[in-house]
């Protein structure tokens, strides 16, 4: 069954965007990601990967070196700054999957259903098909029991 998550909160953002975000996370996803797929500021995106960490969507995947300022060969020494990856958790990869979409009331469509199936509703449809000659004649109708096509 697909989740719900229209008007659900998760780590203080809607849903929505936090599903959102983690359908582009293909690989792994880093403070940096976070902070431009939500348009968040590098502080608040930190406190929402530790949110999700907490609530089981992602987990850590590895600690990495990469350039933290571009540089000149030669001239400057290169820094760097650790980042830490994240990766979706089996949870996380359900909520990638869910719906934001109201569910459909189920009331009007069942009371159709049990109606046409018991023969006590006057809208009817089908196919009716016949053949000559090796070709088929499809017909479409729609119409009330008194005017089926007799099989």
């Amino acid at each position: 069954m697909t989740m719900q998550i229209k008007g659900v909160q998760i780590a203080g953002l809607p849903a929505i965007t936090v599903r959102n975000m983690l359908r582009r996370a293909h690989s792994a996803l880093d403070e940096d990601f976070v902070s431009e797929r939500c348009k968040l500021s590098n502080r608040l995106a930190k406190r929402i990967i530790q949110e999700l960490v907490n609530d089981g969507y992602i987990e850590f995947s590895e600690r990495s070196r990469v350039l933290a300022y571009p540089y000149t060969p030669g001239k400057e020494k290169p820094r760097y700054r650790s980042v830490d990856y994240y990766k979706l958790t089996e949870k996380g990869r359900k909520l990638t999957q869910a719906s934001a979409v109201s569910k459909l009331r189920s009331t009007r469509a069942d009371r159709r259903r049990v109606a046409e199936a018991s023969g006590k509703s006057k809208r009817k449809c089908g196919i009716h098909v016949s053949g000559f000659d090796g070709h088929c004649v499809w017909k479409l109708y729609l119409s009330t029991p008194s005017i089926l096509p007799h099989k």
